[in-house]
């Protein structure tokens, strides 16, 4: 999914030593709460509102703690890895509210749940 001129991108930045993902409440963006909220509470999100739901997962989702060498979540090979390299995949396809509460539900296996 791509962004429009007036969405603005979600920082790459990752926090401490294991590199994790900044939550949603502590970033600093002007609509990602509104989007987080509309999603949970089963609002309908798109146009804008989508595409920053999911540039957020982007980032969320490509965090290095999930493969850090050191990680518990997910190991470097096996059928959980192969499920982190599908996500990762995916997030940059998801283009409606349905197909995010499927990738989301997806990630549960991995223990992760981003919102």
């Amino acid at each position: 999914m791509s962004t429009t001129a007036t969405t603005q991108r979600i920082h790459r930045f990752y926090d401490g030593p294991f590199c994790t993902p900044i939550g949603w409440r502590q970033v600093e963006h002007p609509q990602l709460k509104a989007a987080v909220r509309g999603f949970v509470d089963g609002e309908l999100v798109s146009g804008a509102l989508l595409a920053v739901l999911v540039d957020y997962l982007d980032y969320w989702i490509d965090a290095p703690s999930w493969t850090w060498p050191t990680a518990a979540t997910v190991p470097p090979t096996g059928p959980l890895a192969e499920l982190l390299h599908d996500l990762r995949g995916r997030i940059k396809t998801v283009d409606t509210r349905e197909a995010l509460a499927a990738w989301i539900d997806d990630a549960r296996p991995l223990g992760l749940y981003p919102l």
